[in-house]
Parts: C-alpha cells; sequence; structure tokens
C-alpha cells in the first residue's frame, strides 16, 4: 500500500506540474474567467477532475476494504476526518505534503493505539475509548490556529451565499398550521405517524440551530448533532446521577450546551468556509469516539447496573406521563411547542439588530468589523445560540425512549442536517418546516413504509430532492413559498404586507473624537515581500493626508496596517499618544479610527 502511494503521488505531482491540463485544472482553481479566455472549458477540466478524484477514491477503497471490511460508517470516517486531515496539513495544493500528513495521521494513531494503557494511567482514566480518533482533529486545530486569521485578507471571495426571509411572523399563519397538526395527531394519526412526527419535528429544530449558524451568521458547521448528544448527555446525567426532574434537567442542559458550543467556536475565529465545516466535523466525530462511546462518562455502568446508554426511565413533565413509548400524541405536543419557540426566537432573531450583525459578518467580515462590529463576538454569539437550539432538540430526542442510546448522534447526521436545511431554505426560519419530512426516522419514512410500501427509500429521495433544489433553486423552498406566493397569502390575510418605516433616528451614530494619529516606522512584509518599508506620517485633527504612488506601492496596505487589518513586520501606532498596536480592528473603530475600502464592501442583504 505504502509503494501503491508513492507511485500514485508521484504521477499527480508530476501531471499536476508539468502537463497542459494539469496546469489548466489548477489555473481554474484561480480563475475561470481567466482560463476561458485561453479556450479551455472550465466545465470539461471539472468533470476530468471529479472523474479523477473518483477513480482515486475506488482505489483506496479497494486497498482498504481488505483491511476494513465494507463499512460505509468506517469508509466515510476516514474519508471525512483522516484523509481530510492529511489534506489539510497538505494545504489542499501540495500532494507530497498531503502524503506526509497521511503518514503522520496514521503513525499518531497506530502510536495511541499502542500505548492508550500508558496514556490512560498519565491521565488517571481508567477508559479512554476512541482516544486515537482525536490525533486528526488536534492535527487539523493546530494546523488552523498557525495558518489562520481572525480576518481574510482582501483578496478573500466569499462563496455565494443563500437568500434570506424577512423574519416576519405570520401570526394567523402559525395558529393555523398549529392547529391542523394538533387536530391530524390526536384525530387521524396513529401512534407509529405520531412518533415519526416527533422525529421530524426533532430534526427541524436542529434544522433552526443551522439556519441562526449558517444562514444568518455564515459560519458552515457540522457538528450540531455532536451538540445535541452532548445535551442529551447532561440533561440525561442529571436525571441518572441526581434524580432531578426532566422540567429542571431540560433547561440545565441546554444551558450546559453553550460552553460545549463555545468550544466548536474557537476554531471559526481563525478559520472559515470548508477548513470550519472539516473541524467541526472532526471534533463531532472525536466526541462521539471518545465520550460517546465511554460506557462510565455516559452512565451504562451506574449503581452495579449496566446498560446500553444512559437509563432515564419514563418521561414525565410536571407529573403529566409524556413517554413516547405509551403516548407518543403527548410527546410530540411537546416538541410542537418547543419547535414554536425556537422558530419565534429564529425569526425575531433575524429581524434585531444583533441579526444584522450576525448578517453582516456572514457577508464582509472586514466591513463588518471597520464599522465596529466584534467579528468574534458575533461568531461566539452564532455559536452559542445555535448550540442551545440543538442541544435542546438532542433532548427531546433522547427522552423518547427510557434509555437514552448515542448511536442515534451519529455526526453523519449533522451532514444530512445540513442538506435538508438547504432543502428547506438555509436562510429561513420557516424553512425547518418543508425541511422536516425528510428526517430518517420521520414522517418522509413513514410515508414511504405505510404509503407507498417501498421502504428504505427515504434517504435515496431525500438525496435526489437535495440535487433538483441545487440545480433548479438553490435557495430552498421557503424562498420559492414566502417571496413568490406572497400575494396569494396577502389577499387571504395570512401575511401582512410590509409597511416601511421612513422615521429616521435623530442620531445615526454617536460623536467619536478621534485626535492625533501618529504612525512611526510602520513596515510591512508578506513572506520574503517587503510591501510598506519604514513609512511615517501624523495626521491631527480636521487634517487631510493623501498618500499617492503607483499601483503596488503599499498605500492600501498601510491603510490596512494602521486599522488592524494587517499586523505590521515592526513599527509603532499610537492614537492620542496611546499605543494601539495590539488593539483589534474592531476595538480601533470603536476608538474612531475607521475606514473605507477601494471596492465598496456593501452588505447586499
Amino acid at each position: 500500500i505504502i509503494g501503491i502511494t508513492f507511485v500514485v503521488t508521484i504521477l499527480l505531482w508530476a501531471f499536476t506540474r508539468y502537463s497542459r491540463v494539469g496546469l489548466a485544472i489548477s489555473a481554474t482553481a484561480q480563475n475561470e474567467q481567466a482560463v476561458q479566455t485561453m479556450g479551455w472549458s472550465p466545465n470539461k477540466l471539472s468533470a476530468f477532475t471529479w472523474g479523477l478524484g473518483g477513480g482515486l477514491a475506488g482505489l483506496a477503497g479497494v486497498l482498504l476494504a481488505p483491511l476494513t471490511g465494507l463499512s460505509t460508517i468506517t469508509f466515510t470516517l476516514i474519508v471525512t476526518v483522516t484523509a481530510m486531515a492529511a489534506a489539510l496539513l497538505g494545504g489542499f495544493r501540495s500532494f507530497p505534503l498531503t502524503l506526509l500528513g497521511g503518514f503522520v495521521v496514521g503513525f499518531g494513531e497506530a502510536w495511541v493505539v499502542r500505548h492508550r494503557m500508558d496514556i490512560q494511567d498519565f491521565f488517571g482514566v481508567e477508559n479512554l475509548t476512541g482516544i486515537e480518533r482525536a490525533i486528526p482533529f488536534l492535527l487539523i486545530l493546530l494546523v488552523l490556529v498557525v495558518r489562520g486569521r481572525g480576518l481574510p485578507l482582501r483578496s478573500h471571495i466569499t462563496d455565494r451565499l443563500p437568500k434570506l426571509g424577512t423574519g416576519r411572523i405570520s401570526i394567523p399563519g402559525l395558529l393555523i398550521a398549529s392547529g391542523v397538526l394538533l387536530f391530524l395527531l390526536f384525530s387521524v394519526m396513529d401512534d407509529r405517524w405520531a412518533a415519526a412526527t416527533n422525529v421530524s419535528l426533532i430534526s427541524a429544530i436542529v434544522v433552526l440551530s443551522i439556519v441562526v449558524l449558517t444562514g444568518y451568521a455564515g459560519q458552515l458547521s457540522l457538528g450540531q448533532w455532536a451538540l445535541a448528544g452532548c445535551g442529551a448527555l447532561i440533561a440525561g446525567s442529571f436525571v441518572l446521577r441526581a434524580d432531578m426532574p426532566l422540567e429542571l434537567a431540560l433547561p440545565l442542559g441546554v444551558l450546559l450546551t453553550i460552553p460545549v458550543g463555545l468550544l466548536f467556536a474557537l476554531p471559526a475565529l481563525r478559520t472559515r468556509g470548508v477548513n470550519l465545516a472539516i473541524v467541526t466535523l472532526g471534533l463531532g466525530f472525536t466526541i462521539q469516539a471518545v465520550v460517546f462511546s465511554n460506557i462510565d462518562w455516559i452512565g451504562a455502568r451506574f449503581n452495579g447496573e449496566f446498560n446500553s446508554g444512559t437509563k432515564v426511565g419514563n418521561a414525565e413533565l410536571f407529573g403529566m406521563d409524556v413517554n413516547n413509548g405509551t403516548h407518543p400524541q403527548r410527546w410530540t405536543v411537546v416538541c410542537l411547542v418547543a419547535f414554536v419557540l425556537c422558530g419565534v426566537l429564529v425569526a425575531n432573531l433575524r429581524r434585531s439588530r444583533t441579526g444584522r450583525r450576525l448578517i453582516a459578518v456572514r457577508t464582509n467580515e472586514r466591513a463588518a468589523a471597520s464599522l465596529g462590529i466584534s467579528v468574534f463576538g458575533v461568531k461566539l454569539y452564532a455559536f452559542s445560540v445555535a448550540a442551545a437550539i440543538a442541544g435542546l432538540a438532542g433532548i427531546l430526542l433522547a427522552f423518547r425512549a427510557t434509555v437514552i442510546t448515542y448511536e442515534q448522534y451519529n455526526p453523519l447526521q449533522s451532514i444530512f442536517s445540513v442538506g435538508w436545511a438547504v432543502i428547506g431554505g438555509l436562510g429561513f426560519a420557516v424553512g425547518a418546516v418543508f425541511s422536516a419530512p425528510n428526517a430518517i426516522g420521520g414522517v418522509g419514512t413513514r410515508f414511504f413504509d405505510d404509503v407507498l410500501n417501498v421502504g428504505n427509500w427515504d434517504a435515496l429521495v431525500g438525496g435526489v430532492i437535495l440535487l433538483i433544489i441545487i440545480v433548479v433553486h438553490q435557495d430552498g423552498i421557503a424562498e420559492v413559498v414566502t417571496h413568490q406566493m406572497r400575494p396569494m397569502f396577502e389577499r387571504l390575510h395570512l401575511v401582512r404586507r410590509p409597511v416601511a418605516d421612513t422615521k429616521l433616528p435623530d442620531r445615526l451614530i454617536e460623536p467619536v473624537i478621534a485626535g492625533t494619529l501618529a504612525v512611526q516606522h510602520l513596515t510591512v512584509r508578506f513572506g520574503g515581500v517587503t510591501a510598506v518599508d519604514d513609512v511615517s506620517f501624523d495626521v491631527q485633527p480636521g487634517e487631510v493626508v493623501g498618500l499617492i504612488g503607483p499601483n503596488g506601492a503599499g498605500k492600501t496596505t498601510i491603510i490596512d496596517a494602521v486599522t488592524g487589518f494587517v499586523k505590521p513586520s515592526s513599527g509603532g501606532l499610537s492614537l492620542n499618544d496611546a499605543p494601539i498596536g495590539r488593539w483589534s480592528a474592531t476595538k480601533r473603530a470603536r476608538r474612531g479610527l475607521r475606514r473605507s475600502f477601494q471596492s465598496l464592501e456593501l452588505f447586499d442583504d
């Protein structure tokens, strides 16, 4: 296997470095339009790359199968975490460094497995099951911390962002929809359909957490179901170990999931996009392997009893039996109330001042920071709210049974939930309603089993629907319903026509007196290139200072360094004689050192 891997790596390196097609593929990754002007088709090059990548994945499967067996979970784990860690160590651009990263990850896992007993003795822990799975995640985290940036460079280009809903709530529509569901629940649905309905509602709550985090704040996290499992573990532990009633364990579980969500947020402070998705997914796999598989931590071995998970008994709320096994309709009502409350919370967040800050950061982190918005604070807030919502969903899923089993919080569920959110509408709170039927075990599954009698085809159909949505209408079903069908809803008086508020506040921005700006011997280097060399000047209150020079002279880099968007290599900066070299761009903006941009950096939303 090592020999084959070396040969493949050398061939790929030579192909991308010396062949015209390989160079064209690299060029397409940087600028598709420029490649088109040279007579190459980006679509054909992309198709060729997908085919080559698929062939390499097939080769890896052939080599792996004799060692691991044909296991979709194992293969997916290797691809999504271990292989991604190796690729990240190679910067997604160097085949030799990726090969080296693969050896580092593989030998690291093997070393931990070999010395697990010594590691357990060192930490004084009896059982560290799955600790070897933490190696890829730790490597990913280390690389991101070293390579990452708090704010992106001005060359950073964001992906296409999904459209956003208005966040306005139709009270008549909400009441009618809830009433119809309650009528069907108690008059039409049997126990199986009622149980499937609460699964869909719980999945819809997870989708709401994704709407907050990815739709509003632009942070692509693939760890929401891991957070849901943490909420379930915390609440279940209170019930098992402290004999706490569910009405107290539930809010405590939600609140204590927030610190775990902040742990997921730490990588987001220095990375974004696909790298953030990889590290959150890796963290989810680590929690699954290390925490959810440890029988002592989940309480499976407690008071002489041994269970498959955390034993919580029959669910009761305020003395009422709401056990899903005997009264699924009652548990569905609990889930419906939770979903409505979370939906209203997410919709109100969209319209709030905080929501506008979330959207500003998702659109343009640099421009948001220049207005005095704390990018770090916004990201931490988004992860906290999303973690609380996901924790609530996890608790509701956990207490459907008398014993909490943690296989249902498989990290792959997080990938599925992002797909469901895209189907419903990633930027719409109401999109969770259209996402809910796609949940495995939900009403969609029941429809395929009872109505169509086609068995386990729900996952395939959900995947096909996702592909159709991506091709036909990327903003999801909710965008079609809320925008294109809005005139019909207005005629039925289900929604109100928005009225513009023409009254402006007396003062838009609090005045800040910036005072004197002093720049002393400022130098900025990018690698071996010196962009700014020993520049000094002062700007007095009321004075205009112009920086004049040709393209590439370093004018914008000076402004970036002065306002905190680029870290100087040397030199001093002061505002009113106070050193500001360690201040963030946000703090400088709040103290009056604000900037505009050569490219307008507007907020489209």
